[in-house]
């Protein structure tokens, strides 16, 4: 329990220097800092694809065995050719082959077969390299298909809307996870990032969220963000978000409860995903008497809101779509001004 807690705390440090660095300029050259291509083959391989892996795999297992044939060429008279003793100069190097892998993979010796002490020396160091990288295959093998892909058991819909609380009439940023695996996720927490600037000047805000954490998700989770007077994205306008290239960035986090391996995704919205003044419908449907039933298909189904429309009918408040298609310089240039105002801040 100790080492899943220290792993967790870990693995969020990690994500928090992620997203840091995340807003980090594209032209961005960094210097003095060398390239570790070969520091971890293990994860390279795990987060590599299956025609790269298994490349790799057959390229490195037909050179460990072509190198042992090699060796063995020097000295051919060391391996006996029959099962009385006998031994022969004219041992080709795909039998030598042959033999290497025979040997290694215990099939057996057959007709091939050490026969001096120079070939049992070389047979050891065979076994003790089979020792090492045999069950880096299979663990690179068992990672591969124990990793679960995130659309496998994650989907997010397609949009994220914006409606307004029935109560107290205040804007409410909405998007809708489902759990597509048979089985619980365990201790599942989500976060919202904010992404908005221009270049060097893009940064990124953590947007506090209602109910961030769930011990046990196994249905539709509708994460939801407030636009009070403190947030982030209150007195923010459409031009603002569309100059700023702003972005929206759920991180996801969770414990599978048959593997017990840790879960991550990431779902990034851009603006033209954002929708106004819609809310998503409920998920669950009457099955008759008291029972209820999860539609699936009613994920990313929203309809208008018509307390939005009643109050920004005809006002020109933050967060609403300018009634023009085309913004202009003179918008434009407003827009950046009000950027460059919310950086200083």
């Amino acid at each position: 329990m100790r080492r899943r807690l220290a792993r967790k705390l870990q693995f969020k440090q990690i994500q928090q220097e992620i997203m840091s660095v995340s807003s980090l300029p594209k032209d961005l050259v960094t210097q003095a800092m060398p390239k570790q291509r070969y520091e971890d083959i293990f994860a390279s391989l795990v987060q590599s694809n299956w025609p790269n892996v298994i490349f790799s795999l057959v390229m490195f297992f037909f050179f460990i065995h072509s190198f042992f044939a090699f060796v063995l060429s020097f000295q051919p008279l060391a391996i006996g050719t029959d099962g009385r003793g006998e031994v022969s100069d004219t041992l080709t190097f795909v039998k030598l082959f042959i033999y290497s892998i025979q040997s290694t993979c215990g099939i057996g010796f057959g007709s091939l077969y050490p026969h001096t002490i120079w070939a049992n020396v070389i047979l050891l160091m065979q076994e003790l390299t089979a020792l090492i990288y045999i069950p880096m295959f299979i663990g690179v093998v068992y990672n591969k298909f124990a990793r679960p892909k995130p659309t496998a058991f994650l989907e997010f819909t397609r949009h994220c809307a914006v409606h307004l609380d029935k109560d107290e009439k205040t804007p409410i940023l909405t998007m809708r996870i489902m759990n597509k695996k048979r089985g619980s996720i365990l201790d599942a927490t989500v976060q919202c990032h904010f992404t908005i600037g221009v270049g060097v000047d893009r940064i990124t805000v953590l947007l506090p969220i209602e109910h961030s954490e769930v011990v046990f998700f196994g249905g539709v989770w509708t994460i939801s963000h407030r636009i009070l007077p403190n947030s982030f994205l209150a007195n923010m306008t459409w031009t603002d978000l569309d100059v700023g290239d702003a972005k929206i960035t759920i991180i996801f986090t969770g414990t599978d409860s048959g593997t017990l391996g840790m879960l991550y995704h990431t779902h990034t919205y851009d603006i033209g995903r954002i929708l106004l003044g819609r809310r998503f419908v409920p998920c669950f449907r009457p099955n008759g008497g008291d029972t209820k039933i999860m539609d699936n298909t009613l994920l990313g189904t929203t309809v208008t809101d018509r307390l939005w429309e009643r109050v920004y009918k005809n006002d020109e408040a933050a967060f609403i779509p300018e009634q023009v298609q085309d913004i202009d310089s003179a918008l434009r240039e407003q827009g950046s001004t009000r950027m460059r105002s919310l950086l200083d801040q």
